[in-house]
């Protein structure tokens, strides 16, 4: 018994060691406001980016977005991860997959199958990133109309055909 009071002493101990605790409660309620902003803007990018990428490509949001594993389907949703991740702003894995209704290694997958497709095919890597800097464009407008403009900056376009 004498030991869970001493537990339950040093941690009160430790909660208000600071000078100021309604200060540090303060800082911290500010940096959680300033967290969730951030992570709502990331969520409003990568839904702009994303109802691009459907101007662009031939499929339906509701169908990118859903359980279907069809090779077409797949493929579409592998290159809207790559698309996501590598954007200015370059979202995180989790937050991909919290856009795309999927777990982060799934979004981790696809990612690294288009860059490896990109890596052997330089034909598909100068499509990719046309495709990029389409979307880049109507992302652009797409984010200034919900107010979170910049940033949306497409991949390089680059005259090399090597993928790099």
């Amino acid at each position: 018994m004498a030991a869970a009071a001493i537990d339950l002493d040093a941690s009160y101990s430790r909660i208000w060691s600071t000078s100021d605790p309604v200060a540090e409660m303060r800082a911290r309620a500010a940096e959680w406001t300033r967290k969730a902003d951030l992570l709502e803007r990331q969520l409003r990018t990568c839904n702009a980016i994303v109802d691009a990428f459907c101007q662009c490509w031939p499929i339906e949001r509701g169908r990118l977005l859903s359980k279907a594993r069809t090779n077409r389907v797949a493929f579409a949703r592998a290159v809207l991860m790559y698309l996501l991740r590598e954007a200015e702003f370059a979202p995180s894995y989790p937050i991909i997959g919290l856009v795309m209704h999927r777990d982060h290694t799934s979004v981790m997958h696809g990612h690294e199958l288009i860059a490896a497709r990109m890596a052997k095919q330089p034909e598909f890597a100068v499509f990719i990133r046309g495709l990029a800097a389409e979307i880049g464009h109507q992302g652009k407008a797409e984010t200034d109309r919900h107010g979170v403009s910049g940033l949306v900056t497409a991949l390089p376009v680059t005259s090399g055909g090597n993928g790099a």
